[in-house]
């Protein structure tokens, strides 16, 4: 005797285009956590950072803002990395680092129109293909 199945056959999700800009968001993250670090590092063990401009001279003590900037770095860094496994706190922390990136750009959209509104643009459709498309990034 032969066996029916009983149960319906299980929806199996594929990967979408959508991905690329997954991965896309992930490569930024890595980069600019990178660069945030170096950042932090150098600001955190060059404590006397002297800024020149022609009409004045500004000396700063940076290793505050360097941990700050090494923290930060940090964080970007390892979304960045979490976003290529689909994990879902990575997810969120993703979202909410691009929507850092996309206020602070708005905010700069009076001084560099331009460049603020790609910005904008590309973080628009990096928080969507997180929030609607991130799961796919968990399929093997």
């Amino acid at each position: 005797m032969s066996q029916v199945p009983t149960s319906e056959p299980q929806y199996q999700p594929q990967r979408t285009a959508w991905t690329g800009w997954i991965v896309l968001a992930a490569v930024f993250m890595l980069i600019v956590g990178a660069l945030e670090i170096i950042y932090g590092l150098v600001a955190i063990f060059n404590h006397d950072w002297v800024l020149w401009n022609s009409d004045h001279l500004l000396l700063l003590d940076t290793s505050s803002w360097g941990w700050v900037s090494l923290i930060w770095g940090l964080i970007v860094f390892f979304v960045g990395v979490g976003l290529f496994s689909g994990n879902f706190i990575a997810r969120v922390l993703g979202v909410i680092a691009v929507a850092i990136s996309l206020i602070s750009h708005f905010l700069w959209l009076p001084a560099y129109p331009f460049w603020s509104m790609i910005i904008i643009i590309i973080d628009i459709f990096i928080i969507w293909a997180i929030i609607a498309h991130g799961r796919e990034m968990k399929l093997p």
